[in-house]
């Protein structure tokens, strides 16, 4: 799985660093407010694997290796969770750089997992059941609607240190389910 995730890595280089300067940049000029574009990226990037992999037929190319369609699922998971921690270490040192860490800026470094995973967790079925094109519709609705859930969470009550805890941890869970079911769905699929 190890060398599906660094052929994406590789395939995706300038996309990274485009995108890593383009959120330093805007941490830099605005503010911690603009995390959940961190999280966003770490779902387009492996999105935009899925797309490339597609168009170019690789994940057809993959299965007569010693691959399986799991181990490209799993892949493409990892691949979001190496991307998420590296940008909780990218948010980090920009923070740190720019303001110096606060109990506010470990709050947003916890809510970044939570929801980048969520948002694999919600999307990513959808893109192996039905392939990226048609997924996309799906995953800008779901967006729509974690967007309206994050703004109705944070302007609550709700949103305390104890509550951000247990969110990470059913963000997790979701994760938890949403692999098998993405495997299920992908080796039904016809490629």
């Amino acid at each position: 799985m190890g060398s599906l995730i660094k052929k994406d890595m590789i395939t995706q280089k300038r996309s990274i660093l485009m995108e890593a300067l383009f959120v330093a940049v805007t941490i830099f000029i605005f503010s911690d407010a603009f995390f959940v574009l961190i999280a966003a990226i770490t779902i387009f990037l492996p999105v935009g694997a899925m797309s490339l992999d597609e168009r170019s037929g690789w994940n057809k190319f993959v299965l007569f290796t010693a691959k399986t369609r799991r181990d490209y699922v799993c892949a493409k998971y990892l691949y979001g969770f190496v991307l998420t921690a590296f940008a909780l270490v990218f948010y980090a040192v920009v923070t740190y750089l720019r303001s110096g860490l606060s109990a506010d800026s470990i709050e947003t470094m916890v809510i970044i997992p939570m929801t980048a995973f969520i948002g694999m967790a919600v999307t990513f079925p959808f893109f192996f059941a039905f392939g990226v094109e048609k997924g996309r519709i799906i995953m800008f609705i779901a967006f729509g609607l974690i967007g309206a859930f994050g703004a109705t969470f944070s302007s609550t009550e709700l949103a305390g240190a104890l509550n951000v805890w247990i969110l990470l941890l059913a963000a997790v869970v979701m994760i938890l389910i949403s692999i098998p079911v993405s495997c299920a769905l992908y080796s039904r699929r016809e490629l």
